[in-house]
């Protein structure tokens, strides 16, 4: 199987990882490292360089929301600004004007 993140085999299993749910009576602690876990992955799959920084900063995140909202950008977004940025920045950094 190709680990090539542009393969279809590879795209299939990140999607896979992205849509196994977390059973809902997990605890939040088992949650929330089960989320790091996949994030851990899922970087590691597409290749997706992370900073020493970066690595701490998802190990010390305890919010679901935004676990699952790094998770569905690992999958599918580009590097590390767009894994991390704000909900009202762009991938660059810039805000975001409407």
């Amino acid at each position: 199987m190709s680990t090539d993140p542009k393969s279809g085999a590879s795209a299939l299993f990140a999607l896979s990882l992205l849509l196994r749910g977390v059973p809902e009576d997990m605890p939040p602690d088992e949650r929330n490292h089960d989320l790091r876990r996949r994030i851990g992955q899922m970087v590691e799959l597409r290749g997706v360089p992370l900073t020493p920084a970066e690595r701490q900063r998802v190990a010390e995140c305890d919010d679901p929301d935004l676990l699952y909202r790094w998770l569905g950008r690992a999958a599918f977004g580009g590097g590390p600004a767009d894994v991390f940025r704000e909900e009202d920045e762009d991938v660059a950094g810039a805000p975001v004007t409407e």
